[in-house]
């Protein structure tokens, strides 16, 4: 159970997440990061996860795969005519960079 909490925003942590100064730091740093608060949870994902009913139960076994099937709906990006680009994804053993957009 997590139940250790960051001083600065309270994050909820495993108590082996300690760093070696024996503080909490991978969500805020320290209070140096600064996150807007959340929006409330909309009513009918609210109810998914909270109600017993049969639509309810099905949502929240069935959460993963939700989540998988979704995951790239709101990706976002351009198609390149590039030419550079088609050689590359032509060739499956071609070593592409980690960031891609160096190629162009």
């Amino acid at each position: 159970m997590m139940t250790e909490i960051c001083n600065f925003c309270q994050a909820l942590y495993w108590r082996n997440e300690l760093n070696s100064s024996n503080k909490y730091t991978k969500c805020c740093h320290d209070g140096k990061a600064r996150l807007p608060n959340l929006a409330d949870t909309p009513d009918l994902l609210k109810e998914l996860l909270t109600n017993n009913s049969l639509e309810a139960r099905n949502y929240q076994q069935h959460i993963r795969e939700y989540n998988a099937a979704l995951a790239f709906a709101s990706m976002g990006g351009h198609k390149s005519t590039s030419w550079r680009w088609s050689i590359l994804l032509s060739n499956p053993r071609s070593d592409l960079p980690q960031d891609c957009s160096t190629v162009f």
